[in-house]
């Protein structure tokens, strides 16, 4: 089950099924929620035996923002244009995913910046060793069964390399 509250929390908890957090929504709602599915799960379901996809333990996923480049500057660069499209969303002007030179050439407002804050505040950017370290702290920090990681990149060239460095940074990551 989706959700990004305490409520789907507790519901897949009661249902016994897997739970993924949209953090991408709702970061400060990570930790409550996560502590919630947990502390109310029941093993198989309501009727032990009934509910579709019913699991023995908890299985929680993260939805997690990153955006990757060779330098921490150029990956504020290429994470630009989500911003601003989640701006102009979250200030009534929603629209296509703005290029590179759109977002570089539209600074966001004091009114915009406040709207995005936060959920764009959770967003990991950076290098891949930054994106390492930072998706190492949300791990230590959360512990979730699994990740899902997404960013809105326009150009391919940007997130196919965004993508390799994430997955560089996820091999670079300790085990546990």
């Amino acid at each position: 089950m989706l959700g990004s509250s305490t409520f789907s929390a507790r519901l897949a908890a009661m249902l016994g099924l897997p739970f993924a957090f949209a953090r991408h929504f709702a970061p400060q709602q990570t930790l409550p929620a996560l502590a919630t599915y947990r502390e109310g799960f029941r093993p198989g379901g309501p009727d032990d035996q009934s509910a579709l996809g019913a699991l023995e333990r908890p299985y929680a996923m993260l939805t997690v923002t990153v955006v990757a480049a060779d330098t921490d500057a150029e990956a504020e660069r290429v994470a630009a244009p989500a911003r601003l499209s989640m701006a102009r969303l979250r200030t009534g002007s929603p629209g296509r995913l703005p290029t590179f030179e759109e977002a570089a050439a539209t600074p966001l407002t004091d009114l915009q910046r406040s709207a995005i804050a936060p959920s764009s505040s959770a967003w990991i950017t950076g290098s891949r060793d930054s994106v390492r370290d930072q998706l190492a702290e949300l791990i230590a920090t959360t512990q979730p069964d699994e990740l899902m990681i997404s960013g809105m990149i326009p150009g391919l060239r940007e997130r196919v390399r965004s993508l390799e460095l994430i997955a560089e940074a996820v091999a670079a990551l300790p085990v546990s």
